[in-house]
């Protein structure tokens, strides 16, 4: 006992020095992390002690070196570590409330491969000014704990801190098997994102490679002036859950709520809509074109856009988004020619103040003369962005709230006035009662918090807000449809893939009739309640470091996660999806979605990726 006392004496500074000081602060920052915040990993107690152990060596080793230096050079080293430290922490907060993990594979290449993101995020960071100051306070302090009086050379110490540096290193390496599979610090964690990331971009880029010759699209007799203005609205990461016109109760939308209350008559809220995926640039695609996001990649690239079959039959195209469009290749993607006109950000000028969106009340102030311009009949798709994470609760168009003090109630404030700026417009255009308005999101918001929303295929994730507004002479023209709708958005699951052929009929009068690339059936004719609806977020377009599927059919959702396997749930007598049945269901059940996912070519991929990481 005496010689391992004495072990421990000579050699004190290669097992603390302050530098262990900074180990067992982010140790404690991670834990804390992982009890307030939902993580998507297990915290495996032997695993997290043991890694924990393998980085307070690495720390500690490293921090006797490093004030073997030279004064300044070491000091220089303390103020950049300590700096990237606190830039490690602020943004582990903010990446793990958005994804339920701490910086990741997935995260790091998608930056890569969209540096508007960083870029966005940066300056939004360095012009906030108090944000700034405090985070440079707790780097200084940082510093003041780290710095140290310079080491006199001991060749023993020495040694031994390379041994233990080395051997740290070799632990570090030996456990990123853990990386994916269990809560790890959050600077380990960090570190494997730069060490496994191989920057491999197999990803397909968004193309448009339409040839209208092979349409067989329909014959419209109308005259302009008798056909109906289409006003779609898709807002951005919003459920049905927080809205007072489906039932909640709040001021968050007193426009929207005394506008439908008021057009009882002529509008229709669906009870169950869905969206086919928790991903902006999986279900956008499946919207502008009705082909779902596990059909083939030359099928969404060869598809007409809404806006195209508009344009077809003599209508004016405007698109107005205030979501940044350099990323993804979005601009490319959707501007082509037969869009009139397409205004976003970075074609405006506008700077990018909520996650990489502009403020929507600005852009359609700046935009309103053009809409106010165009002739009819008219097709225009707008975009929001406010309630995106982390939601946008200032605008310079805004000065009263009415109250509202929390930051989402805000951000669905400055939505709703968005929305009451294009209704106003169309009224000062003269063509209110001549315009049908649709309303939907892109996905759900995260509310139950099981999954990160990108991996997600539960209903809390995928459940959508959904609302259309019909003209009076319409529905007085089209009974028959009208009576579908109702009974539709009453009884039924409908998604976004259905809004696409319900366009379609409204641009040309008519139902499609054997257009191969709707996978959705439109909302004015009679729809199978058994039909399969295919939730996905991971395809040739798109991929995710975690990912999974869904296979909706009638009362039941089949979800597939990727660390937790197969679930299945009776949506009808469980709408939370609590109560998992996949231990009880019956064989031919089993081997009937079994044969959904295997006879598909992106679900199959990602079953065979993962299955060997769970157990039933």
């Amino acid at each position: 006992m005496k010689r391992i006392l004495n072990f421990f004496k000579i050699y004190k500074n290669s097992f603390f020095n302050r530098y262990s000081i900074l180990t067992i602060l982010i140790i404690l920052y991670s834990l804390a992390v992982y009890v307030f915040f939902s993580s998507k990993y297990p915290l495996k107690t032997g695993n997290f002690i043991t890694i924990a152990f393998i980085m307070y060596i690495f720390w500690t080793s490293l921090g006797y070196l490093i004030n073997l230096l030279p004064k300044y050079l070491a000091y220089f080293i303390h103020f950049f570590i300590a700096v990237l430290t606190i830039v490690l922490l602020a943004t582990g907060i903010r990446i793990f409330m958005e994804f339920h993990q701490f910086l990741s594979v997935g995260l790091l290449s998608f930056l890569q491969e969209n540096p508007v993101y960083f870029w966005t995020y940066f300056n939004q960071t360095i012009h906030n000014i108090p944000l700034m100051i405090f985070l440079l306070v707790l780097a200084v302090i940082l510093f003041n704990i780290l710095k140290n009086k310079a080491l006199q050379s001991n060749k023993n110490e020495i040694k031994l801190s390379f041994f233990l540096l080395a051997f740290s290193l070799i632990g570090i390496i030996i456990s990123k098997h853990e990386y994916q599979r269990s809560f790890i610090p959050v600077d380990l964690h960090s570190f494997y994102a730069f060490y496994l990331n191989d920057d491999d971009n197999s990803l397909k880029a968004f193309q448009h490679i339409v040839d209208f010759k092979t349409l067989n699209l329909p014959d419209d007799t109308r005259n302009n002036k008798q056909k109906y203005n289409i006003v779609l609205v898709v807002f951005e990461s919003l459920s049905r859950v927080p809205l007072s016109f489906y039932g909640f109760e709040n001021n968050y939308t007193p426009f929207l709520h005394q506008w439908i209350d008021k057009e009882k008559n002529n509008f229709v809220l669906v009870k169950k809509a869905m969206s086919i995926s928790g991903a902006t640039d999986a279900s956008m695609p499946a919207l502008y074109t009705g082909v779902g996001p596990e059909e083939s990649y030359n099928k969404l690239i060869s598809a007409p856009f809404l806006w195209d079959y508009a344009k077809k039959n003599g209508y004016h195209t405007m698109i107005a988004t205030s979501q940044s469009q350099e990323w993804k290749n979005l601009k490319d993607f959707i501007h082509d020619r037969f869009l009139d006109e397409y205004f976003y950000p970075e074609k405006l000028h506008l700077d990018l103040i909520n996650d990489v969106g502009a403020d929507d009340l600005t852009l359609v102030d700046t935009i309103k003369d053009v809409l106010l311009q165009i002739p009819s009949p008219y097709f225009f798709y707008y975009n929001t962005n406010a309630t995106h994470g982390p939601y946008q609760d200032f605008s310079p168009k805004l000065s009263d709230f009415k109250g509202i003090t929390n930051r989402y109630g805000k951000a669905l404030y400055l939505t709703d006035k968005t929305v009451e700026k294009i209704v106003d417009i169309t009224k000062q255009r003269g063509d209110y009662a001549q315009t049908f308005f649709i309303f939907l999101a892109d996905h759900g918001d995260f509310i139950a918090k099981r999954r990160q929303r990108l991996s997600s295929f539960f209903k809390e994730t995928l459940d959508i807000p959904m609302m259309i507004k019909v003209p009076e002479k319409w529905k007085e023209t089209h009974p028959d449809e009208w009576t579908y709708l109702q009974k539709n958005a009453r009884d039924l699951t409908i998604t976004n893939l259905d809004i696409t052929p319900t366009i379609f009929q409204i641009i040309f009068d008519q139902k499609p009739v054997d257009n191969k690339f709707f996978k959705g059936s439109t909302l004015f004719d009679s729809i199978n309640p058994n039909r399969v609806i295919i939730a996905l977020s991971t395809n040739a377009t798109r991929h995710y470091d975690t990912e999974g599927f869904g296979i909706y059919k009638g009362n039941e959702s089949f979800i597939f996660h990727d660390n937790t396997g197969f679930h299945l749930y009776n949506i009808a007598k469980d709408s939370l999806q609590q109560k998992d049945l996949i231990d009880i269901i019956s064989p031919e059940k089993r081997a009937y979605f079994d044969s959904i996912y295997q006879n598909n070519e992106f679900m199959k991929a990602v079953y065979e990726r993962h299955k060997n990481d769970f157990k039933n």
